[in-house]
């Protein structure tokens, strides 16, 4: 049963709060009332605390910033974590601790800070941080961001990830109709942009508006896709060194142990076929055809808005950067090996439309094996020209075995002739050409293809113009295909030229607009620190001026007492009785005073007389003959020269003993009848 008084306590914590945000943990009589919903939020959040828990192998170290009343902090901490959960709000933390200390076997505590100044604290580089292991910021740094700025915020939260902790974090909207939102930034994700693993766990509503916030979960050490997370080995944005930010950031990848991580942003480009190209991925994966080593599928999902797929990272090193190091007999090898994958696939109604020197892993015997499992697709097709399978192969024998590896933008090099081709492979690729296209297979490739990389002498080059009519008739109309998309390709690149030097000066003026952005945002910061300072300036004068009025108050108290204290004391009978006592002493007082005036009159007198005389020789010699007659008159002049008499008499002339003996007589009786 429920202690009444802890009931009333609660109860009193619950009403001083400025508004119930958070349903009060274990409390279900209060849920009803609280201005927003926190279950929808907690089943991610507990997904992503477990799966750390899981990775880590013990209880996680969680810090909750802006906690309000304590919802996600006591469920965590109910969980095992350690919380530390802070917030500036006074009422929300007195009623926080009060949750915490009714259970206490919770490794948990709330402290009242503000959320910046512990932002400022998470610096890798200090020797102070606490080492979080996830960091809770729920629907509280758009208030940062109006304050500070979103590029302050996004720097603090990239030194929070740089303290080994994952962010999750519901990060307010733009559109959002508050006084805030103007200083939100376009794209939330501005605020994670320098972080490596960025991912979209859910969408959710707020009390304040009819728009949805993105919760993120977030990390520069950890990948966390529930119900799986990882520790980042490396990541990347661009898949190979020759693609050139070609996905534009809408693609990540991380190696992470055994494991390969691919996050997808189906919101991009969808030229770019970020969706399909996972989606096929993983159906491939999940139902392989036979003859085929591929690696194991432990996760694929998806969202209207992104995908993510976790498999096994087949161990080796892409062909794309290991090529030059291959000598013929290693090649010989590498294409012997891709002819039997592709034929695996032929004889499954598949092909690869993606067969590039960078789709190849090299192990460490030497043998290869196809990337890209999500350009597999039933069409004979190649995702970009030659737009066939079978000519993108011979591009790509040619790349593999003169080592020449040409740039796939704007279009590859038109490398299909077999004369191109050192032997024995001219050969080779020249009785392929023999054949009509529509009859070539790579079984067919594969079983003509010699044994050794100088399996044959080199065969003499046709003359110019007398080709064999069966070998030049097909590639020869492959090859003006291939100059006619080359002609249009470099006519629409021409075209472009205009736009392209429009597009620089562009490119600099925004730069130049970037700069001055920049100014003014630190213009801002600056003007916002300021006002800060004087905020806190003020703040401080305000409480030396209520330290002020208080004394000054208190000073009144004191003399209105006082005053009260001698009216009451002149009230009193006593007093009435001893007036005549005190009015006579007075009088006598005075009179005492007057007559030590008196005497000082008399002492001061003769001696100034005598000086005036002594000063004026026509008076001094008569006087000196007068006194040498009269020894006693003369020595009685001379003493009163002697004698000081410089004191005034305020200060010589005291009252008598007695006088002063009654006074403070009659001051302890006249106390004693006030009180």
């Amino acid at each position: 049963m429920t202690d009444p008084t802890q009931s009333d306590r609660l109860a009193a914590l619950v009403a001083a709060l400025p508004e119930l945000y958070q349903p009060i943990h274990g409390h279900p009589e209060y849920p009803a009332a609280a201005k927003r919903a926190c279950a929808d939020r907690l089943k991610h959040i507990n997904a992503v605390h477990d799966c750390l828990a899981e990775l880590h192998g013990r209880p996680l170290r969680v810090l909750d910033l802006g906690c309000a009343q304590g919802y996600f902090s006591l469920q965590l901490a109910s969980r095992g974590a350690s919380v530390e959960g802070i917030d500036v709000d006074l009422p929300s933390i007195r009623l926080c601790q009060h949750l915490a200390a009714a259970e206490p076997d919770l490794n948990i505590r709330f402290q009242r800070a503000r959320v910046e100044d512990v932002l400022r604290r998470l610096d890798p580089a200090s020797v102070d941080v606490s080492g979080y292991d996830l960091i809770l910021g729920l629907s509280i740094l758009h208030h940062i961001v109006n304050s500070h700025g979103a590029a302050q915020v996004r720097t603090w939260l990239h030194a929070a990830a740089g303290t080994g902790a994952t962010l999750l974090l519901e990060l307010a909207l733009r559109e959002e109709p508050l006084a805030w939102a103007a200083a939100q930034p376009e794209d939330p994700r501005e605020l994670l942009a320098e972080l490596a693993f960025v991912h979209e766990l859910a969408w959710h509503p707020t009390h304040l508006s009819d728009i949805d916030r993105p919760l993120f979960v977030a990390s520069n050490g950890h990948w966390v896709l529930p119900p799986l997370a990882g520790t980042i080995d490396r990541h990347r944005r661009d898949p190979h060194a020759l693609a050139r930010n070609h996905y534009h950031g809408s693609r990540r990848y991380f190696d992470s142990g055994d494991r390969l991580v691919k996050l997808f942003d189906y919101t991009a480009d969808p030229a770019l076929d970020n969706r399909g190209e996972l989606t096929r991925e993983a159906a491939f994966l999940r139902d392989p055809p036979p003859g085929l080593s591929l690696p194991a599928l432990h996760l694929f999902a998806a969202t209207d808005r992104a995908g993510w797929l976790v498999r096994e990272r087949l161990p080796g090193t892409l062909l794309l950067e290991c090529l030059p190091d291959l000598d013929p007999t290693a090649r010989h090898q590498v294409l012997g090996d891709i002819l039997a994958q592709l034929i695996a696939l032929e004889d499954a109604g598949l092909y690869h439309s993606d067969l590039r020197i960078w789709n190849i892993l090299i192990d460490a015997a030497g043998h290869a094996r196809l990337l890209d499992y999500g350009a597999i697709q039933p069409e004979p097709a190649d995702r970009a020209w030659p737009s066939d399978p079978f000519l993108a192969f011979l591009i790509f024998v040619y790349e593999l075995i003169t080592g020449q590896v040409s740039q796939p933008e704007p279009l590859r090099i038109a490398a299909i002739s077999p004369w191109r081709l050192p032997p024995p492979y001219r050969d080779w690729a020249a009785a392929l050409w023999s054949q009509a296209r529509a009859d070539w297979t790579f079984r067919q490739l594969r079983a003509s293809l010699p044994g050794r990389p100088d399996a044959h002498p080199e065969p003499a080059i046709p003359t110019p113009g007398t080709p064999a009519p069966d070998v030049n008739h097909h590639w020869a109309a492959a090859i003006e295909a291939a100059i006619d998309i080359h002609t249009q390709t470099m006519r629409n690149l021409t075209w472009d030229h205009d736009l392209h030097e429009r597009l620089l000066h562009l490119t600099a003026e925004h730069a130049r607009l970037e700069i001055w952005s920049r100014e003014l945002q630190q213009s801002l910061e600056d003007a916002q620190r300021q006002r800060d300072q004087a905020e806190t300036r003020a703040a401080a004068a305000e409480m030396r001026a209520a330290t002020a009025e208080d004394r000054t108050a208190a000073a009144e108290t004191h003399a209105a007492a006082a005053e009260a204290a001698v009216a009451g004391m002149r009230r009193a009978l006593s007093w009435r009785l001893t007036a005549p006592l005190r009015w006579t002493l007075d009088r006598l007082y005075t009179l005492h005073a007057l007559l030590g005036h008196a005497r000082y009159i008399l002492h001061a007198l003769p001696r100034h007389l005598v000086r005036a005389v002594l000063a004026r020789p026509w008076l001094s010699a008569p006087a000196q003959r007068l006194l040498n007659r009269m020894p006693s008159l003369r020595q009685r002049i001379k003493s009163l020269l002697l004698t000081d008499v410089s004191a005034s008499p305020s200060t010589a002339v005291e009252p008598p003993p007695e006088v002063a003996r009654v006074r403070r007589a009659l001051r302890r009786y006249a106390g004693q009848a006030t009180d």
